[in-house]
């Protein structure tokens, strides 16, 4: 009965994007003011510029960015442009610059997929985690407790801050989580467990006179 209903809802969100894409990229192009640019006596068009957490080739978590526009520079021109904003914003950016008339006019198709995803906080998103937690342990990757707190307290639907009692602890081993990361160089020293069997007494001899 849930597959049923996963597969409505995706047939559902599906038929919506396809016509509701068509109506974006007509209008989403179209210039939303105007600027006077006073050294060419012109009027440009001021259009929407999308901006983006994205993953950055080489660089880290960065921001993207996709600039309309109907006057492309060169590649170094953009190169300029992203190091300039990346000296503002302190993150590495990549820029897009689209011209909106050849977006317009261009016949392109599209294949939209709908692809449900598990609640943050439910049981198939609680696996993996603990999955991945263990994993990482185990190649002695160091993680960041404070991080990996905040995800902890989000997935269980808490608040980490009255969850934990960090105190400062930045990256380095999880309390608690075998397989903890071991310095370079170093040989890990084996585990001491508590022998819950009692030490054997010494015999006494009664000796016969």
């Amino acid at each position: 009965m849930m597959g049923l209903l996963e597969l409505s809802a995706a047939l559902l969100e599906k038929k919506l994007d396809v016509r509701l894409l068509v109506v974006l990229l007509k209008n989403w192009f179209d210039p939303i003011d105007e600027i006077a640019d006073e050294a060419r006596k012109v009027v440009k068009d001021i259009y929407r510029i999308v901006s983006r957490q994205r993953y950055i080739d080489g660089r880290g978590n960065g921001m993207r960015m996709v600039i309309p526009t109907k006057e492309i520079p060169d590649s170094n021109m953009i190169k300029a442009m992203e190091e300039a904003m990346e000296k503002r914003t302190g993150v590495p950016t990549r820029m897009i610059l689209i011209n909106p008339d050849e977006m317009k006019i261009a016949k392109l198709t599209w294949i939209v997929n709908v692809i449900p995803k598990e609640k943050k906080s439910s049981e198939y998103t609680k696996l993996l985690f603990d999955e991945m937690i263990a994993r990482a342990s185990a190649l002695g990757l160091p993680l960041n407790v404070s991080y990996v707190a905040e995800r902890f307290a989000q997935i269980w639907e808490e608040d980490p801050a009255k969850l934990f009692q960090l105190g400062g602890v930045g990256q380095g081993q999880i309390p608690g989580v075998l397989g903890a990361p071991v310095q370079a160089g170093a040989t890990p020293e084996p585990r001491k467990v508590a022998s819950t069997i009692p030490a054997p007494k010494p015999q006494q001899t009664a000796m016969a006179r």
